[in-house]
């Protein structure tokens, strides 16, 4: 029986010790795939990023002399600007949208649905232009 307890003893803490090194494993591929993606998005979302894969893509397929290189570079760069602009106007337009509706909301619920209705809200950081890390000219 002595034998039986510390077996059993054994086989549960290499089971435990399985599962935290699972759980372990888990956590920290979860957090190394969220940063990934945010720094993903955060490069997707970047006009300059377009631009030099835009760049890199027409160089190979098009093959352009250097003297027309530069004259299309500098139309990307007229373009990118307006690009800018675009996408900055749009989050803020966004932004005002997203409050309207949050104010609009919390004026029809009662005190409880409220303490409920802020686990659901939008977080202010997560509708920023810091999670863009941009600032108000839509530059980085």
């Amino acid at each position: 029986m002595a034998i039986e307890t510390m077996n059993a003893r054994r086989h549960g803490t290499i089971v435990a010790s399985l599962l935290g090194i699972a759980v372990v494993c888990g956590v920290a591929g979860g957090a190394v795939g969220y940063r990934m993606g945010r720094q993903t998005m955060r490069e997707r979302a970047d006009p300059e990023t377009w631009h030099e894969r835009a760049m890199r893509r027409f160089d190979d397929v098009v093959k352009p002399t250097e003297e027309q290189s530069k004259r299309l570079d500098a139309h990307l760069g007229i373009a990118l600007g307006e690009l800018r602009k675009i996408r900055q106007d749009a989050i803020e337009r966004s932004t005002r949208v997203i409050d309207r509706l949050i104010a609009s909301v919390e004026s029809e619920l009662t005190t409880e649905q409220k303490s409920g209705f802020q686990q659901l809200k939008p977080r202010r950081e997560d509708m920023s232009l810091d999670v863009l890390q941009l600032d108000r000219s839509g530059k980085k």
